[in-house]
């Protein structure tokens, strides 16, 4: 069955020439990468589809660029795998808990954020870390290259960098003894206390507040400016509060409240 957006599902290259607005409409496609297994933002269900908030807003945006006619690409791409991703052109772009710094703005555009995200840790409650001091001497798993492994490498100090290399490849080393704390989003953590109750979220909050935005190949300004506009339009539709109580409210339990990190106060300064 035709849908409006078809989706198409490839772990290979298949479309090498979409990067600018105009080559994307010309071609009628938009590559979008996601992640694969990242409920409740972006997983594969059982019938082999892609679903989640990442997936839905790659719609609408995807919308916007080509119209009720497009094709949408879904792409899965490794946590490890998404600044590549965007860099070597396998996507146009890159929608994937993806948060801007000024590091990785020096390789790639952004769109305005989101989502908002904060670094936490989960750890056993025997484990009692409830502030970063408690970190000290203490072994912690990282995601290698993310901005948990940005913080760690700046604090030293607090604590031994243990890598792995997917939310699920972390939460089994955690639940191992690998680690004593794994350090990640805390959108990423929080579902580790909802599948095992001895753990919990001991710092739900580390470092500054960063924003997950839109991605794309540097100098995509016509691009971004669309992307730009749909997040707003979007916003000021009260899409992103609607998402929250679809998607986020009922996975997470309450766990993760809404105003950490849906931004639509923040966005009413734009209309």
């Amino acid at each position: 069955m035709k849908k409006a957006l078809g989706l198409l599902m490839s772990a290979a290259l298949t479309f090498s020439c979409a990067n600018t607005l105009d080559q994307i409409k010309s071609a009628n496609t938009i590559r979008i990468g996601v992640a694969d297994h990242s409920a409740p933002f972006s997983r594969i269900n059982r019938d082999g589809e892609f679903e989640g908030f990442e997936v839905d807003l790659a719609k609408e945006l995807a919308r916007a660029i080509l119209g009720d006619g497009g094709r949408v690409e879904f792409i899965a791409i490794k946590t490890a795998e998404r600044a590549k991703a965007v860099t070597e052109n396998r996507v146009d772009l890159l929608i994937d808990n993806w948060a801007r710094t000024s590091a990785r703005a020096k390789e790639m555009d952004f769109s305005i954020p989101y989502l908002s995200v904060t670094l936490a840790t989960v750890s056993p409650k025997s484990a009692a870390i409830h502030k970063v001091a408690d970190l000290n001497g203490k072994k912690l798993l990282v995601i290698p290259d993310s901005n948990s492994d940005v913080w760690a490498k700046k604090n030293p100090n607090l604590g031994q960098i243990v890598y792995c290399h997917s939310n699920r490849e972390c939460m089994d080393a955690l639940l191992e003894g690998q680690g004593d704390a794994y350090m990640h989003n805390i959108v990423n953590v929080a579902t580790i206390p909802l599948l095992h109750d001895d753990y919990e979220i001991g710092i739900p909050r580390i470092g500054q507040v960063l924003f997950d935005c839109v991605a794309t190949q540097k100098g995509n300004d016509d691009l971004i400016h669309i992307i730009d506009e749909k997040i707003l339009d979007l916003a000021d539709k009260g899409y992103f509060h609607d998402e929250y109580t679809k998607t986020f409210e009922p996975f997470y339990k309450g766990m993760v409240d809404e105003k950490l990190f849906i931004l639509e106060d923040i966005y009413e300064a734009f209309q």
